[in-house]
């Protein structure tokens, strides 16, 4: 493992996305403050009939297995396998029926994500069991 680069001025690689990890934990907090509060919003015309107070639980449900899947398995798969789980799990659970080409699109957008990341911007990603 090697350690972050740094600059000159001791800001590293991973600054900005800690403050940004920061400032998401920050407004996730605001945000559930409102909403315990009551303060839920209104609705945007778009979104039609959908009923927006209600939680979709099991959309939910699924999306955070993705993630866990996705933490858990990407070291010993590798980013291909793990993130096209990941892909079609999350479209699944947003709605996406055609089982068949969710998956073809899972594994090519993943396929050109680790490729594009390791072939041409040189920052390795797990390559698991399949060891490109």
């Amino acid at each position: 493992h090697q350690s972050a680069s740094r600059s000159a001025s001791g800001v590293g690689a991973g600054f900005v996305p800690t403050v940004v990890g920061v400032a998401i934990l920050g407004l996730s907090a605001a945000l559930m403050v409102q909403i315990a509060r009551g303060r839920l919003g209104q609705a945007d015309e778009a979104e039609g009939d959908v009923d927006v107070r209600r939680t979709q639980w099991v959309p939910l449900a699924i999306c955070m297995a993705a993630v866990l899947v996705f933490i858990v398995g990407v070291e010993p798969l590798g980013y291909v396998i793990v993130s096209s789980i990941v892909f079609w799990l999350t479209a699944w659970a947003l709605g996406a029926r055609h089982i068949v080409r969710t998956a073809i699109i899972a594994v090519v957008l993943s396929l050109a994500v680790y490729l594009a990341f390791t072939r041409l911007l040189d920052i390795y990603l797990p390559a698991g069991v399949l060891g490109f």
